[in-house]
C-alpha cells in the first residue's frame, strides 16, 4: 500500500487517508485508489497487508486495448477480517 499525503480539497479544505494499493483475490488483481476523507483520523481505517476488505467503488477502464488498464476508485472501504 502506498499512503499518500493529505491534499487540499474544496469541500473540507484537506483530505486525509488517501492511499493506493492492489486488490488481489482468487479472480485477479485490480489497482485501487482511496480518495480520502475530511476526518484527520481517516488513516486509521486503511487496511494492512493481508486484510480482507469490502470495497464499494467506481470501476474506471483506462484503456480498452490489450492489455486492458482498469482501476477502482473506492467510495467506501471496510476491513472485514484483519490479517493479525
Amino acid at each position: 500500500m502506498i499512503v499518500l499525503p493529505p491534499a487540499a480539497h474544496i469541500r473540507c479544505r484537506v483530505l486525509y487517508g488517501r492511499a493506493a494499493f492492489i486488490l488481489d483475490d482468487e479472480t485477479g488483481i485490480l489497482p485501487l485508489e482511496v480518495l480520502g476523507h475530511c476526518n484527520p483520523n481517516a488513516y486509521d481505517g486503511l487496511p494492512q497487508d493481508g486484510d480482507r476488505v469490502r470495497v464499494t467503488g467506481i470501476v474506471e477502464v483506462m484503456s480498452s486495448h490489450l492489455p486492458r488498464q482498469v482501476r477502482i476508485q473506492a467510495m467506501s472501504l471496510q476491513v472485514i477480517n484483519p490479517s493479525n
